[in-house]
Order: C-alpha cells, then structure tokens, then sequence
C-alpha cells in the first residue's frame, strides 16, 4: 500500500509543494468549514470537539464545506471513545459471566456460578466504528489528503482554454 500524499505547505521538496498548490486551485471557491456544528451534534461533548477541530482545520486550510459530513464524524466518534474509555475503566475490558444453576427438582444450587469472562462490548463497537469511518472516508476522497492523491493522477491540461469571447473573435464560420 501506497504512503499517503503529505501536505505541507511549508515543505523543502517541490512535488510536496507543487501537490499543495494543485489541491489549492481545485479547492478554489468552496466554501469554508462552518464554525459551528449540526444540530444534532450541536450539544454536549460532540459539539464541543467539533468547534475544537474547526478551529484546527481552518488553521490548516484544506479542509472545507465539503468535509463537514467527516468532521462531525470525527467529533461523533471521539465523544464514543470518550465514553467507551468510560465504560471500560468503571467495568474493564473483560465482563464476568455468571449463570444461576438450578437442580432437576428446581431448586437453586448456586445463584451466581461463576462461567468465564467476555469481552466489553464497548472495545469492539468503538474499533469497527472508528476503522469503518476510516476506510469509508479514505475510499470516498473525503480527506484533504486522498484528494491531493487523487489530484496527483489526474493530468494537467497547460494549454489556454479557448473561451467564447475568442471565437467570436476569430471569425471563424461567419
């Protein structure tokens, strides 16, 4: 697997320099990431982890409007991480199994018989959710970086576009 397209405005390698510049004049025109979440992330944890990483993005400049669908899963699944961190550190990764044993008369024999350990779903929820995202995002061209990538196979047409203006001008079929 390929090494994913470093973006650096600031960087002494041309390529890295000319693959900024190229991302730039695609991203021409759209607009901004908006300052502020959706509404329905807009409270609580989520909305506040959204307006941190908008702050950092701008900063950036790559990400715009477009991503905004990313970012607010972004925000989404740090708020999960926080609270499967929660739930993991109160109960731990592994949960004890308990089953009541009851004899063929009925009678119970041991309330809590001790059978194992299973993992804390919380674990696996936040890992497939987090790898789902990623892959998803990446396969979609939803981050600066996969779109510099893509902009890199694309070839660049250098010759002048002939706008309307000029075939007017030139006379050509009149």
């Amino acid at each position: 697997m390929a090494r994913p397209m470093k973006l650096d405005r600031d960087s002494n390698r041309a390529d890295q320099r000319r693959n900024v510049k190229r991302l730039d004049e695609f991203q021409n025109g759209m607009e901004e990431l908006q300052a502020s979440p959706n509404k329905n992330i807009k409270k609580g944890r989520a909305g506040y982890i959204y307006k941190q990483l908008q702050q950092q993005l701008k900063k950036q400049g790559f990400v715009k409007e477009l991503d905004i669908h990313l970012v607010n899963l972004l925000a989404i699944h740090i708020d999960m991480y926080y609270q499967a961190y929660q739930e993991v550190s109160e109960h731990g990764i592994q949960q004890a199994i308990y089953k009541c044993e009851i004899s063929p008369t009925g009678e119970i024999i041991n309330e809590h018989a001790f059978q194992g350990y299973k993992k804390n779903p919380a674990v696996d929820t936040l890992n497939m959710c987090t790898n789902q995202i990623k892959t998803i995002s990446e396969k979609l061209g939803m981050t600066p970086t996969s779109r510099a990538s893509m902009l890199a196979n694309i070839k660049v047409d250098d010759k002048p576009k002939e706008t309307i203006q000029d075939v007017f001008n030139s006379g050509v079929g009149w």
